[in-house]
């Protein structure tokens, strides 16, 4: 009885915790949703209102303000094609490093995975001098080669480990049966790491979406993305909360309902391999 009641109380005390940390990640969110449906005046009244009469002036300025929309779709063609690009690649890449050996193996996987921890402020001046030369400033072009880049290390680094937990006698028999290469990763591994995929593409579509520094610096009209757009909120005389709010409300709902969408795909991602 004592152990039964002892086991009631831990499970208590961690749905307690549970709530806990929920609150804690999900606060900043539910208070961004909030101030995206205030006033200025009640986005600035101190203490913060919690009651309040909510308008959508915000989102309404922000649409017919900003060219919102544009923006939108810069966003977007820009973050899927580098992820594409770069998912395509890196796994070619990840599938060759997991399955083959050959000399200076170590020393590649090592620069691969190097170049993901080089500070992009450390080669901005080169980049942006290399950009403006060739005329590709406010383009998407330097951007989807800068964001394929940069996941393209991650890709090859994560997809590595999903390949290493495929077993590789289920490929070997398909070779026995005559698939080339090419048919065992496409028919074989590919949708035995379909998880890891997910993952990993969910993964670099976030990188690219959110990426501020270098869409600051090569853009700064047609190819505008969203996250150069939010700074625009900031201005010389003071801060609009509420339409940066909104903003950012609308950057963020794609990627949740996408993230919704493939939630089952990205979980077992993130635990495949560890049961075996």
């Amino acid at each position: 009885m004592r152990a039964r009641k002892a086991r009631g109380l831990v499970l208590r005390l961690q749905g307690a915790a549970l709530v806990l940390v929920m609150v804690f990640f999900m606060f900043p969110i539910i208070w961004l949703f909030m101030t995206s449906f205030k006033t200025p005046i009640d986005a600035f009244s101190i203490p913060p209102k919690l009651i309040f009469r909510p308008t959508l002036e915000n989102y309404v300025d922000v649409i017919k303000m900003h060219n919102f929309f544009s923006y939108y779709k810069n966003t977007v063609v820009i973050a899927v094609s580098s992820t594409a690009i770069s998912m395509v690649f890196g796994t070619l890449g990840a599938y060759a490093l997991s399955r083959y050996n050959f000399k200076g193996k170590g020393v590649v996987a090592g620069l691969i995975l190097g170049s993901r921890f080089t500070p992009p402020i450390a080669i901005i001046l080169p980049i942006f001098v290399i950009v403006r030369d060739l005329r590709l400033l406010d383009t998407y072009y330097p951007l989807i080669f800068l964001y394929t880049l940069a996941n393209m290390s991650f890709v090859v680094f994560l997809m590595r480990s999903f390949f290493d937990d495929v077993p590789i006698e289920i490929e070997e028999a398909a070779r026995v049966d005559g698939c080339t290469t090419f048919d065992v990763l496409w028919r074989v591994a590919l949708p035995l790491a379909r998880g890891g995929l997910a993952t990993t593409a969910i993964f670099c579509i976030i990188l690219a979406w959110n990426e501020f520094l270098w869409a600051l610096l090569l853009t700064y009209g047609d190819a505008t993305t969203l996250p150069v757009t939010i700074n625009s909120f900031i201005m010389e005389t003071g801060i609009a909360w509420g339409q940066m709010a909104a903003a950012s409300v609308l950057v963020t709902l794609p990627l949740l309902v996408f993230a919704l969408i493939i939630q089952k795909k990205l979980i077992s991602g993130l635990t495949f391999g560890v049961i075996k």
